[in-house]
């Protein structure tokens, strides 16, 4: 018989579970309000004649709901409006079919559709369009999950709960501008797919922050999908840098060592998941304003990009590890190669000097351009 230890017992409560109720979100224009779970985050904007906000649900960036408010300079007739929107302002515009419109009991018309991602992936897309004398509310619900009943009846709450406020602090515009709403922060602007000569694929790009602080530590995933819309292969990585400067880019790139499956057809490419958060990932970082770069790029006869230069740091403060992110283009301005190298390990004093070289084997073209971003950390993390 074994022996047995006595130990205190220790009662512990179980935790509640997470808050889940509706919140009601106010425009910071105060131009309009919707009631939405609390666990959503949501990306607004504030233009003159704008107003818009998006909301995606716990651990990612796509929207699965965006509204958009308009005051018209001069408001058409129901039928030349919905015809303007679906034929020349949607933002997927060529990547969109309508299957059918309805005209719903709150005067509001509901525009089922269907649209093209990049990648080729289709996403089913209901558009809710009313209008409020002058006023036009856009709201557009994406059907992430289409065979989830409960999200479903949580988006139409959603937007039957939207309500008009103050849409005079909007200055009077066009049904254009509508083009000009930001779904979220992060945007893929170029996605370039290429295979090697020795058969690796990548998939290269570029990510725009279109938010007014810096995002790090980006997740992305590059899933490659057969005919079916199966996943039959994919890759993870990170945004390169520390961080997505405000209202600025940075370059990534995935690599498929393994090359393209003989079955691929279409992908899909997702920012965050995994617990990843926009809101919370505002790093401390310095970026381009306190650094001067200089950098040249030689072409060798076996095709190999070498690019060597030097990093001046003019700011005032103390800094360590220093990263070197060069970006190649070709004439089309697509990213034919990116990479990062640390050009010092440690602090790096104000007015010191370093050097940084790469030395790029793979291209998914002819390289025309580059660019060299650098950035650093805190001497104190």
């Amino acid at each position: 018989m074994s022996a047995c230890g006595q130990g205190a017992v220790i009662y512990a409560p179980t935790p509640l579970p997470p808050d889940t109720s509706p919140i009601a979100y106010v425009h910071p224009s105060g131009a309009f309000q919707i009631t939405v779970p609390r666990t959503w985050s949501a990306f607004s904007q504030y233009l003159p004649d704008l107003a818009s906000a998006s909301f995606a649900m716990p651990n990612s960036v796509e929207p699965v709901l965006t509204i958009t408010l308009l005051n018209l300079v001069d408001m058409p007739d129901i039928a030349t409006l919905l015809n303007t929107y679906q034929a020349e302002v949607r933002p997927d515009v060529g990547r969109y079919t309508e299957i059918e419109r309805q005209a719903m009991g709150d005067g509001s018309w509901r525009l089922i559709g269907f649209r093209t991602n990049i990648g080729g992936v289709g996403q089913a897309v209901n558009t809710f369009i009313q209008t409020y004398g002058t006023v036009i509310s856009i709201s557009e619900i994406i059907l992430t999950q289409p065979d989830n009943p409960t999200l479903w009846r949580t988006l139409e709450e959603a937007v039957n709960s939207l309500q008009v406020n103050n849409p005079s602090s909007l200055s009077p515009t066009t049904l254009y501008n509508a083009q000009k709403t930001a779904t979220n922060p992060l945007h893929l602007t170029t996605v370039h797919i290429w295979t090697t000569h020795t058969g690796v694929m990548f998939i290269t790009g570029m990510i725009q922050n279109a938010s007014d602080m810096p995002i790090g530590g980006v997740p992305i995933y590059a899933g490659i999908t057969n005919g079916e819309g199966a996943v039959v292969k994919g890759e993870s990585g990170q945004v390169l840098g520390y961080a997505i400067p405000a209202n600025g880019f940075m370059p990534f790139s995935l690599r498929f060592g393994d090359g393209r499956p003989i079955d691929a057809q279409n992908y899909t490419i997702t920012l965050g998941g995994g617990g990843w958060n926009p809101l919370s990932t505002t790093p401390r970082y310095y970026g381009e304003a306190y650094f001067t770069v200089n950098s040249q790029r030689t072409d060798t006869p076996e095709g190999t990009v070498i690019i060597t230069g030097e990093v001046t740091h003019i700011g005032a403060d103390i800094v360590r590890d220093p990263m070197a992110v060069v970006t190649i283009y070709d004439n089309q301005r697509r990213v034919i190669a990116t990479a990062f190298t640390l050009i010092k390990e440690g602090v790096f004093m104000p007015q010191a000097v370093a050097e940084f070289s790469f030395n790029i084997t793979e291209l998914g073209g002819t390289p025309t351009f580059h660019l060299v971003t650098v950035q650093a950390l805190p001497e104190i993390p």
